[in-house]
C-alpha cells in the first residue's frame, strides 16, 4: 500500500485539537464528524464555504499541505 500523504492518527488528543468544528465549511454543510484528514470524507454533502486546515494543530503537527479533507479523503489518500 502507497501512501501519498502522511498518516494523521486517529486519536483523542487529535480529536481534541481539531478545528473542524469551527470551519465556515463545516458548519454551513451541518457536518456531524470531525478529523477529516485522519477519518475521510465527509457522509453529507459538503459546500465548500472556507477551509481552517491550514490553521490548525492537527494539519502542523503532521506537516499536512491539503485543505478540504471534508470533500478529498483522508491525508495517506490525497497526493501530495
Amino acid at each position: 500500500m502507497i501512501l501519498l500523504g502522511n498518516p494523521v492518527q486517529d486519536n483523542e488528543e487529535n480529536a481534541n485539537l481539531c478545528l473542524c468544528p469551527t470551519c465556515p465549511t463545516y458548519k454551513k454543510s451541518q457536518l456531524s464528524n470531525t478529523l477529516f484528514c485522519a477519518h475521510g470524507k465527509a457522509e453529507q454533502n459538503v459546500q465548500q464555504n472556507g477551509c481552517l486546515c491550514p490553521n490548525c494543530p492537527v494539519w502542523q503537527k503532521y506537516s499536512l499541505d491539503k485543505m478540504y479533507y471534508c470533500i478529498k479523503g483522508k491525508s495517506v489518500d490525497i497526493e501530495s
